[in-house]
C-alpha cells in the first residue's frame, strides 16, 4: 500500500522526537530507546497511538459511513445525528477524570462509547465506568438515551477481561451494586445516590466486541461501498486506507489472540 495518512503521524511524532524544545522539553539521555527507530517502534505498538488515530479516523470520516459501520457491530443502532465529544466536553461533566473514554459520541437519542484494547486486558470495573458516564451524560442533557458500548480488540469476547467473562450476558449478570465505590477514587465523585441506577443502565444497555480483524474486515466492506464517481469520495477512501494500513503495519488485521503484556 502507498504512504497513507497515519504515517503522517509518525513523521510528526518523529519531529518532536529530534526537537522536543518546541514542547518545552529537552533531550533525555538516560532514555532506554537510543534511536529515532526504536522510538518509533515502541510508538507503533502502543495502544494510545492506536487511540490518538482511531480518534482522527472516526472525527473526520463521515458521520453516514462510521454510523454503517458501528451499526454492523449493534445492530438496531439509532440513525440520528451523533457528536464526537471532544476531552474538553467529557470533563464538562464534572466527573474530575474519574473516567476517560477512548472515544464518545452523543446524540440526543442515543449515545456510543469506544473502548480499544491491544495488549492490556480489560475489567467489569472498566465497563460500570462506561455506564457512570453514560449516566452522568443524561443527566447533564435531561434526556433520557440508548447507551452502547463497543469493544475493539484481538481475540476474542471472552480473551478480553481479567476476570473470567464468557459472555455478554454472564457480564451482565455479574454486576453489582458493591462492585461501585462510594466515592470515585479519581474526582472524588460521590456515588451514594446514584450506584442502583448506574448498575440498572449498565444491565440494560447494549455492549457490542469487534476483533481487529473484522474491523479490518468491515472497513474495506465500507471502502467497497463507496461511491467512488462521487467528487466527495477522495477524502474518505483516504481515511479508510490509513486505518487499513495502520492494521497491517500493527499485524493486528489478522490477529487472533491478545498478547500478553510487554
Amino acid at each position: 500500500m502507498a504512504s497513507t495518512w497515519n504515517t503522517e503521524y509518525y513523521d510528526i511524532m518523529s519531529f518532536f522526537y529530534w526537537e522536543p524544545q518546541h514542547l518545552g522539553k529537552k533531550g533525555y539521555p538516560e532514555s532506554k530507546y537510543q534511536s529515532v527507530k526504536e522510538v518509533m517502534d515502541h510508538l507503533k505498538a502502543m495502544e494510545v497511538s492506536l487511540n490518538h488515530q482511531f480518534n482522527l479516523f472516526f472525527r473526520l470520516l463521515p458521520e453516514s459511513l462510521y454510523l454503517h459501520f458501528f451499526r454492523s457491530v449493534i445492530s438496531g443502532l439509532v440513525e440520528e445525528n451523533y457528536h464526537y465529544q471532544s476531552c474538553e466536553e467529557v470533563e464538562g461533566l464534572g466527573l474530575n477524570d474519574a473516567t476517560q473514554p477512548d472515544m464518545l459520541f452523543v446524540g440526543s437519542k442515543s449515545i456510543i462509547g469506544v473502548e480499544l484494547k491491544i495488549r492490556a486486558k480489560t475489567t467489569v470495573e472498566q465497563v460500570l465506568k462506561y455506564a457512570m458516564l453514560f449516566y452522568f451524560e443524561q443527566r447533564h442533557s435531561g434526556l433520557a438515551k440508548e447507551c452502547n458500548l463497543i469493544f475493539f480488540a484481538p481475540g476474542t469476547f471472552g480473551e478480553l477481561f481479567r476476570e473470567p467473562v464468557v459472555s455478554i450476558e454472564a457480564l451482565k449478570s455479574s454486576f453489582s451494586v458493591d462492585m461501585l465505590p462510594n466515592t470515585t477514587r479519581k474526582g472524588g465523585i460521590n456515588l451514594m445516590a446514584h450506584k442502583e441506577t448506574i448498575v440498572e443502565l449498565a444491565r440494560s444497555m447494549r455492549i457490542g466486541f469487534v476483533s481487529y480483524s473484522e474491523v479490518y474486515t468491515r472497513l474495506n466492506d465500507l471502502k467497497l461501498g463507496i461511491d467512488k464517481l462521487s467528487p466527495y469520495s477522495d477524502a474518505p477512501l483516504k481515511l479508510i486506507d490509513g486505518m487499513l494500513n495502520e492494521l497491517e503495519m500493527r499485524g493486528l488485521h489478522a490477529c487472533s489472540k491478545m498478547e500478553p503484556p510487554l
